[in-house]
């Protein structure tokens, strides 16, 4: 017999009481978007909703991924005439799942029958010793029936929903997100709670970032089923610029965060979105003290919530892992540049306005392209055919002046390596021989990637490289060296 039932339960919709039916319809109709062409039909009882595919394996991974979901199980139906007729039944399909083995039988009925629950599980428990053990403490199996008036559904599996509520059964936001491991938690957090959820990306690293990041959003927006995101993509590397030319160094990354919200607040009325949501945790980062936050967020007049305000960095990262993001948020790399100077962390909201205020002329320059769920595949694509085509391929470390953009450490802190700001290599670059090898290298390699695809387009030698793989090709020249000289 194919399970081609499965049986989906929702628990905070029943709670709803008058708004109950809007809350089951938001969520039947994200059901049926999610299951298009897989979905034969849909059939409602009180509590419960049962859908009839043609693939049940994918509709359970899809049917998991939808908020508003409790639990789901494929199920096998069966109309049965009365008690007898159910209990042969459901003793001739279970008895191949109870054999030799200890188990216990859960039921859950509803409407007007001569037997209770407990006659089903009892009678049901005598016919299927003959095959095994019953044991309502330890079981190593549960046999499950779930009857709504003469439908009967069996079943042996349970698998968790992520709860919540529907999207679509709350209003649209805005979702600033990173990429990192925090604002795509914070944004699913959000889903959660029945908001559609728009995603704006400000890009400060140029192609090898933003591969990173649409990888990161392309992967939350799978559990934003009923509702098509948009991603709007910023290119901010000129703000970024303008910040460091203009702002006082301990003032960079606050005035970044109140750009981040002005720019949010200036698209989120545009799209009609009610709220922002960030992925700031307080105290996490220096830039995200109290003091900070309250300083940055002065003067914008929509709310901006911060579902993981209370989280720590581990608790974000098992829920980031939890959801399938962690292996797609850990390649995601950081932006160098703006991240080389320490920020205070004391602010008061005089000081980030005035500061603000050198740079604020610069965001009416600012380019978005947009995005929706098929779009940005088609983006990842191309992203991924340029960075191969920009790749770094082979390298002599010997043919190569290496500068570092940020601080030395250990085995890279050797005279041949020379160690710039960000500005100051833009400013080199502009003044030596095309000829002229040049290998760039960051913590990251982000910054550096974009800023030696900039030069190399234009006939330069210059090559981009990150920290870890540069610590790993001087490690093998010494290794080699010191091979030579035991040699000789």
């Amino acid at each position: 017999m194919e399970k081609n039932y499965i049986l989906i339960r929702y628990s905070e919709i029943a709670l709803k009481k008058g708004n109950r039916k809007r809350f089951e319809k938001q969520l039947i109709s994200n059901i049926r978007e999610t299951l298009r062409g897989n979905i034969k039909k849909i059939i409602r009882y009180q509590g419960r909703i049962v859908v009839i595919v043609t693939d049940v394996e994918t509709a359970i991974d899809k049917l998991s991924k939808i908020f508003g979901i409790k639990s789901i199980s494929p199920a096998v139906y069966y109309r049965f005439r009365d008690l007898e007729d159910l209990l042969n039944f459901a003793a001739d399909y279970f008895k191949k799942y109870v054999n030799n083995r200890k188990f216990k039988v859960e039921c859950n009925r509803v409407g007007n029958h001569n037997f209770t629950s407990y006659n089903v599980k009892k009678l049901l428990g005598e016919k299927l010793s003959k095959y095994g053990t019953v044991d309502i403490k330890n079981p190593e199996i549960i046999v499950y029936l779930e009857i709504r008036d003469n439908d009967a559904y069996l079943f042996t599996d349970v698998y968790k929903g992520p709860g919540g509520l529907p999207i679509g059964s709350e209003g649209k936001v805005l979702a600033l997100v990173s990429g990192g491991f925090d604002s795509p938690v914070a944004a699913w957090f959000i889903m959660k709670r029945g908001c559609c959820v728009d995603v704006m990306y400000c890009n400060l690293g140029g192609e090898i970032e933003e591969y990173y990041v649409l990888n990161t959003v392309n992967k939350l927006v799978e559990w934003s089923n009923g509702y098509n995101t948009k991603i709007y993509v910023l290119d901010c590397r000129t703000i970024v610029e303008k910040i460091m030319e203009n702002v006082k160094s301990g003032f960079w990354l606050i005035v970044f965060r109140r750009i981040l919200y002005t720019l949010g607040e200036r698209l989120a009325l545009k799209i009609n979105a009610k709220a922002l949501v960030t992925g700031e945790s307080l105290g996490q980062k220096s830039s995200q003290t109290l003091d900070n936050l309250y300083s940055a967020e002065y003067g914008i007049k929509i709310p901006v919530f911060r579902p993981l305000i209370g989280f720590d960095k581990d608790e974000i990262i098992n829920i980031s892992r939890k959801i399938g993001l962690y292996e797609y948020s850990e390649k995601v790399p950081e932006f160098c540049a703006i991240l080389s100077e320490k920020p205070m962390t004391k602010s008061t909201k005089e000081e980030v306005e005035k500061e603000f205020k050198k740079v604020e002329e610069y965001l009416k320059d600012i380019k978005i392209r947009v995005y929706d769920k098929l779009s940005i595949k088609n983006r990842l694509v191309d992203l991924e055919k340029s960075l191969k085509t920009y790749g770094l391929g082979d390298i002599n470390l010997n043919e190569y002046e290496i500068i570092y953009i940020g601080k030395l450490t250990g085995l890279l802190n050797i005279p041949k390596i020379r160690v710039m700001s960000y500005t100051d290599a833009k400013k080199y670059l502009s003044t030596i021989d095309k000829n002229k090898k040049v290998l760039l290298v960051c913590r990251s390699g982000v910054s550096v990637y974009d800023l030696a695809k900039e030069y190399s387009m234009k006939g330069y030698h210059i090559k981009a490289m990150d920290e870890k793989t540069l610590r790993k090709l001087l490690k093998d020249k010494i290794q080699q060296t010191n091979q030579q000289l035991e040699q000789q």
